[in-house]
């Protein structure tokens, strides 16, 4: 589990499991497909807000220095890589409450 933690970055990941875990409170307390989904998409804004916001950031930095030999291949592609692994985790918290708010629609017929 501190592999996950670390292969996306600490505090963004934490925030991701956290909602994670505030999906299946709502689900097993309240049983609110709404809620269910607007958390849901939290979960996916966060990580797509945070990869735009970092790739504007490299932007700036690749401006500012005038060239293309400011950051090598390897960090940006380990940084692209833990972007990605917070989106793909973002993603899988969304699949999940789309699938939660399936079982409760279908359990209120």
């Amino acid at each position: 589990m501190s592999k996950i933690f670390y292969a996306g970055d600490f505090p963004y990941i934490s925030f991701t499991i956290m909602v994670l875990i505030a999906l299946v409170l709502i689900f097993a307390a309240f049983k609110a497909p709404k809620r269910v989904k607007t958390i849901g998409l939290i979960a996916l804004a966060y990580p797509v807000t945070l990869v735009l916001y970092h790739l504007y950031e490299l932007c700036i930095l690749y401006e500012m220095s005038g060239s293309t030999d400011v950051v090598s291949i390897t960090v940006l592609a380990g940084g692209i890589k833990t972007l990605l692994f917070i989106m793909f985790c973002g993603f899988v918290v969304y699949l999940a409450s789309l699938l939660i708010s399936l079982v409760l629609n279908t359990d209120k017929k």
